[in-house]
């Protein structure tokens, strides 16, 4: 075959036609996405007013755990409180209860372990206020030693240790009983 074109004209159409090919492409992407964002638009829309609806449920939701956690707080700190109270209640001739624990757990020793502390105010009883220490000794001396070591200490008057701790010889569970000693003195 003849070239009737010359190679500079060839160059030239070739040029136009990759032009050409390239707006066409360009439109068809443009429309294309034109398009998409119309189709998606109403689904942006009510994305963003279920983003609104949420905002407000979760403040007004907020607010709500917000009253109730004040309320919470409000009952935990009287709860606090009245347990703080108690523990540091001062009266004339009355011992702390901490230094009753601290004081029984010096007397104990190696061999005893405290497991528990139960404190118990009776008030207008003959029994007063009382604690009760559980454990757990490892033979009967110890534990003899042990209730021997709180009835020598001042602030309790009353030290009973039931007979039926001592059914074990070893690794002995027990339960000893304290009426603290509320005169003056006994401090």
């Amino acid at each position: 075959m003849v070239n009737l074109l010359p190679v500079s004209e060839k160059v030239k159409i070739q040029n136009t036609y990759k032009s050409r090919l390239l707006i066409v492409g360009l439109i068809f992407f443009v429309i294309t996405v034109g398009f998409g964002v119309v189709a998606l638009s109403p689904a942006l829309l009510w994305g963003f007013v279920k983003e609104k609806v949420a905002l407000d449920r979760l403040t007004v939701v907020s607010e709500i755990v917000s009253v109730e956690e004040r309320k919470n707080l409000k009952k935990s700190v009287s709860d606090t409180n009245k347990k703080i109270s108690l523990l540091q209640e001062e009266k004339s001739g009355y011992i702390f209860i901490y230094e009753a624990i601290e004081k029984t757990m010096a007397r104990k020793n190696f061999n005893v372990t405290l497991t528990a502390f139960f404190y118990e105010n009776i008030p207008g009883s003959s029994q007063g206020v009382r604690m009760t220490v559980s454990g757990v000794a490892k033979d009967r001396q110890t534990l003899l030693a042990f209730v021997n070591a709180l009835e020598k200490e001042p602030v309790f008057t009353n030290v009973e240790l039931p007979v039926s701790n001592f059914v074990k010889s070893s690794d002995i569970p027990f339960s000893v009983s304290l009426q603290f000693n509320n005169d003056e003195d006994g401090k």
